[in-house]
C-alpha cells in the first residue's frame, strides 16, 4: 500500500493490487489500532473520604503511572459508580483530573439542593495536547463544608460496586 495518512495511516490506491487483501487489512488495522492506544489504566477499589476544601487540599481518588508523551493529543477519562455529597443543600463535591500532582482544572461538580445527600455515578472526559515527556495522570476531589463526601467503588460482582477507573488514551 503506497500511500497513507498525514498522521501515517496506510490506505491503498484504486488501482492497488487486492492480491495480499487478508495481510492488507490485517496491516491496515494494526495501524489503527496503534493509533489509538491506551496509554495506562488504573482502578481504584475502595471508598475514598473527600477531605480539603480545594484542588490542592483534597484527597487524591486514583493515581495513574507515568507515561512518555509525544506531544500528541491524549483522552483523559475518570469514572466513579457512586459518588456522595454531605447533607445540606448547597453541598457540594468537586473533581479535578491532575496532571504531574497538579490539577489542570475543575472537571465535575455535584452539588446538592435539598437537605440530604446528593448521590450520583459520575463520568468525566478531557481531550487535551500535554507538553512532551514523561507524565503522570490522576484525579483529586474535596467538598466544601467539614463533613466530607464519598467517592464509593469496589472490586465488582454481585451486590458490589464497580471499580472506579482512570484511562489515558492516545487520540
Amino acid at each position: 500500500m503506497p500511500s497513507q495518512t498525514p498522521r501515517g495511516l496506510p490506505y491503498p490506491l484504486p488501482t492497488d493490487p487486492v492480491s495480499h487483501g487478508a495481510d492488507d487489512i490485517r496491516r491496515l488495522a494494526e495501524a489503527v489500532d496503534a493509533l489509538r492506544a491506551e496509554l495506562a489504566y488504573t482502578e481504584h477499589v475502595a471508598a475514598v473520604n473527600l477531605s480539603g476544601n480545594g484542588e490542592s487540599t483534597g484527597a487524591n481518588i486514583v493515581l495513574g503511572p507515568a507515561i512518555a508523551l509525544d506531544g500528541s493529543p491524549v483522552l483523559l477519562e475518570y469514572f466513579a459508580p457512586l459518588i456522595v455529597t454531605e447533607a445540606g443543600s448547597g453541598a457540594r463535591v468537586s473533581l479535578c483530573f491532575l496532571m504531574d500532582n497538579a490539577s489542570i482544572g475543575i472537571a465535575a461538580q455535584i452539588r446538592n439542593e435539598t437537605s440530604v445527600q446528593a448521590e450520583k455515578p459520575v463520568t468525566i472526559r478531557r481531550r487535551f495536547t500535554p507538553p512532551a515527556g514523561s507524565h503522570a495522570f490522576g484525579v483529586r476531589g474535596w467538598s466544601s463544608g467539614g463533613v466530607p463526601g464519598v467517592v464509593y467503588a469496589g472490586a465488582g460482582g454481585s451486590g458490589a460496586y464497580m471499580p472506579g477507573f482512570l484511562r489515558v488514551s492516545r487520540l
